[in-house]
């Protein structure tokens, strides 16, 4: 699926964005570059993918990246697959990592690896506990990773609490510690690291689209896909919007199952922490957003997990879920 999304990738691997940047970095700066932050933030395992690429002949630096990345995003595939997630391991849930409609501009380059590296993280976040050492120190390693790479670990440290708080293991608190510190030191970051482009704190903001933005960029692309409107009027996206929220809280509250329960609710409360945050990170160009083909890898962990969650409704049943995936399946 991936060769036949982006077979260029495969064929002719190249730098996409800002894998320029990191390459560049890595040459000037060698290790120090590795905790250098960028767009105010850390990008931990895309610098630890150009250190490696540095051991290599420059022209093949790029097939490094792009097959390095290629690697992540199997891991992350395969991660759905554990016995450890509450919910019976399905091919569509590996398969819906690499199925995202809105997802070609963010596989297969290090650049927007932290987009699906948040549906990792967001995997660690609902896994049971790890019953081995072998288990426990991949939860701990991939917590570090994963959360020194990108801004998510700051919307998703409150859950991993949540987590803790709610299972009072000792690997429920160590996780929730972690996500604490490696969320504080993004959080950081963002705070006192200057962005790359700074924005007027006076400039317009047009809240009209906030509901617009995830309406038209989850709504329509996972349910209309390219015979969505691209000039869409602005109560349709936000009617879409509405719908979105609560076709997410309406699935995350399928299951009464405690052991099941959290998994789904905790699947919810991240899904529409990112969507806040995608909006609230896209607010002084909202409407320009809600276009397709503007910033689709702010939407890849949403899309992603509205699509998990609508594959897990499917394994329970209910003919409104199966519609609405027949729906998807068609337009998308």
């Amino acid at each position: 699926m991936l060769y036949l999304r982006r077979p260029d990738a495969f064929v002719r691997p190249q730098f996409w964005a800002e894998d320029g940047v990191f390459f560049h970095a890595d040459f000037t700066l060698g290790l120090r570059a590795v905790f250098q932050p960028y767009a105010g933030y850390l990008h931990l395992i895309p610098r630890v993918i150009a250190v490696l690429g540095s051991f290599l002949d420059p022209r093949w630096v790029p097939a490094c990246y792009v097959y390095s990345a290629l690697g992540v995003t199997l891991y992350v595939a395969g991660r759905t697959q554990s016995s450890r997630l509450p919910f019976s391991s399905h091919a569509g849930y590996a398969l819906a990592v690499v199925l995202v409609p809105d997802a070609p501009d963010g596989l297969m380059n290090i650049t927007n690896l932290q987009f699906i590296l948040a549906a990792g993280l967001v995997l660690v976040l609902i896994s049971r506990d790890p019953e081995s050492p072998m288990a426990f120190a991949h939860d701990v390693g991939a917590m570090v990773l994963l959360g020194l790479t990108g801004p998510f670990s700051v919307m998703f440290a409150p859950f991993f609490v949540i987590r803790a708080w709610t299972r009072r293991t000792r690997g429920s608190v160590v996780l929730a510690a972690l996500a604490v510190v490696t969320g504080g030191v993004q959080l950081w970051m963002i705070i006192f690291h200057p962005l790359i482009l700074p924005v007027d704190p006076g400039a317009h903001i047009d809240w009209a689209y906030g509901l617009a933005l995830p309406g038209a960029r989850i709504g329509g692309s996972l349910f209309a896909g390219r015979y969505f409107p691209v000039e869409a009027s602005v109560l349709l996206q936000n009617v879409l919007g509405l719908g979105v929220v609560a076709l997410i809280v309406y699935l995350a509250m399928q299951w009464n199952a405690r052991r099941r329960a959290e998994g789904f609710l905790l699947l919810g409360g991240c899904c529409l922490a990112l969507i806040a945050s995608t909006v609230f990170r896209q607010r002084h160009g909202l409407e320009v957003m809600s276009h397709a083909g503007y910033g689709s890898r702010y939407f890849y962990p949403s899309q992603l997990i509205v699509l998990c969650l609508l594959l897990l409704a499917v394994a329970k049943g209910g003919w409104s879920i199966r519609g609405a995936l027949v729906m998807l399946s068609v337009f998308a």
